[in-house]
């Protein structure tokens, strides 16, 4: 006899197996950065810069004598009946002048802010 006509379609298979892990493929495209990360330590400190410009000029002083010297000077006196201590400075309590406040009346002591020549003289009764 001859061939029959073909069947209808039978319904599909089970799946196959996998196959074997292909060559990898090119790089993608770069994705959208990230959220910022966590602030780190400080650093340590750097060197110095180099120092800045020179400001403006300043305003001008005061009118002055440039002939005037400094100087320092004081007048004071003890007022107490009482006897100083052995073995401590002399307080001299009462200022007559005392410029640049150099004599300290506390402690009895001059300070010498300014280098020269000084010349003390004292009286005593």
């Amino acid at each position: 006899g001859a061939p029959g006509l073909p069947g209808m379609p039978g319904v599909p298979g089970k799946d196959g197996r996998d196959g074997l892990k292909g060559a990898k493929g090119e790089p993608g495209e770069p994705g959208s950065p990230g959220l910022p990360g966590k602030t780190g330590p400080i650093g340590s400190l750097g060197a110095p810069g180099d120092p800045g410009m020179m400001g403006v000029a300043g305003e001008p002083g005061m009118p002055g004598s440039y002939k005037q010297k400094h100087q320092s000077a004081f007048s004071v006196m003890r007022q107490t009946s009482e006897y100083p201590l052995k073995n401590v400075p002399v307080v001299f309590n009462h200022v007559i002048t005392n410029t640049n406040h150099d004599y300290n009346t506390t402690t009895g002591k001059f300070t010498c802010k300014l280098p020269g020549l000084y010349y003390f003289v004292f009286h005593t009764s």
